[in-house]
């Protein structure tokens, strides 16, 4: 993870920029991390969030790239939200 990430970053402090050059996300990936903002209706920086906790998600399983799995996963740690009313705060 430090090697791949620039100046040695955790992956909770890559920037977006950074996350795009760096993070090895595969396209079924990316595709189901939109599905899941939309379904969700994540704001840019939770969608981030989510990027950045499958990437640790992959890291800790040692894969070079994130995969639909890692998304999946990572998915998971956002259950709150799914808990939340219409309208709530």
């Amino acid at each position: 993870m430090q090697r791949r990430n620039p100046g040695g970053d955790s992956n909770g402090r890559l920037s977006a920029a950074a996350l795009q050059r760096t993070g090895a996300i595969e396209a079924a990936a990316l595709k189901l991390w939109e599905q899941l903002i939309n379904q969700r209706g994540l704001s840019t920086r939770s969608g981030l969030q989510l990027l950045r906790v499958a990437r640790t998600i992959a890291d800790l399983n040692d894969r070079a790239s994130v995969d639909r799995n890692a998304v999946a996963e990572a998915s998971c740690f956002r259950c709150t939200d799914l808990l939340k009313q219409p309208g709530a705060q």
